[in-house]
């Protein structure tokens, strides 16, 4: 767990090394940069926001606008099912 002035976020490892970092980001005069060079990239409705997956290797990150707007929602899966990672992002509170 940490946090700065913008931003909250939350690092999980389980036992099988299988890590899920979750990132809470302020919009006002942030910005976000995505990898998206030879990935899979689709759009995804997460709790009424349209969610950008990105899947490269064995790496999932999903991203979206979340408090109409004023914060960034990001998650980050390594070693996980697709299912499971839109699991744990429909079932966030912020």
């Amino acid at each position: 767990y940490g946090c700065d002035s913008v931003g909250t976020w939350y690092q999980y490892v389980n036992s099988d090394n299988k890590s899920l970092y979750i990132n809470c980001t302020t919009t006002s005069g942030a910005g976000i940069s995505l990898d998206t060079e030879d990935a899979e990239v689709e759009y995804i409705d997460i709790q009424g926001s349209q969610a950008t997956l990105i899947t490269k290797e064995n790496i999932l990150q999903l991203v979206w606008p979340a408090n109409e707007n004023t914060i960034f929602i990001g998650i980050i899966g390594s070693g996980m099912d697709r299912e499971d990672l839109i699991q744990v992002a429909n079932e966030l509170i912020y």
